[in-house]
């Protein structure tokens, strides 16, 4: 919609020359939640690649449905991470927190090398570390959306948030 050669913007651009443009606050907020460190960054990267081995797989899909299944798991299925959707990398981290142990089993019977980090304390802290992270960021970006905000009720929470957040007073 705003893109440099294309839609709205280049339309305005074309009859206003020195029309601004920015993102949203709410899209700049979901953007600097992508910036993880190294081993946070690793954890991420590692969800991602097991999600897909699983999901991406026609012939995977059934068997961890079934060993879900048979475990009495709370959910038979993974959810695949969607870049572009900004609340995707959340619900994506939770649900693979939560099947943890079915992932680990699942990966160890299919002789996958990613199987040891669901065996790792540190790694699965880290990842229980991520989930709470981007609970926190998805339930503060649903706050910034709906009827009857503005720019300046947007910027006081993002403040505040910031303030929470940082240990700033």
């Amino acid at each position: 919609m705003s893109g440099r050669f294309g839609g709205v913007r280049t339309l305005v651009q074309g009859v206003a020359f020195n029309a601004k443009w920015t993102h949203c606050l709410i899209h700049r907020e979901a953007l600097a939640s992508q910036q993880l460190g190294g081993d946070l960054n690793g954890v991420l990267e590692v969800v991602v690649k097991t999600v897909n081995f699983i999901k991406a797989r026609p012939l995977k899909v059934p068997l961890f449905r079934r060993l879900c299944d048979e475990l009495g798991a709370e959910h038979n299925n993974l959810l695949f991470y969607c870049n572009a959707r900004w609340l995707s990398k959340g619900k994506v981290l939770l649900r693979v927190y939560e099947l943890r142990n079915e992932i680990y089993i699942f990966l160890k019977e299919e002789n996958h090398a990613l199987a040891t980090t669901f065996a790792n304390e540190v790694s699965l802290t880290q990842l229980a570390y991520l989930c709470d992270i981007f609970a926190k960021l998805n339930q503060f970006n649903i706050s910034l959306q709906g009827k009857d905000t503005h720019l300046l009720q947007l910027h006081d929470k993002i403040t505040a948030f910031k303030k929470n957040y940082s240990g700033e007073n």
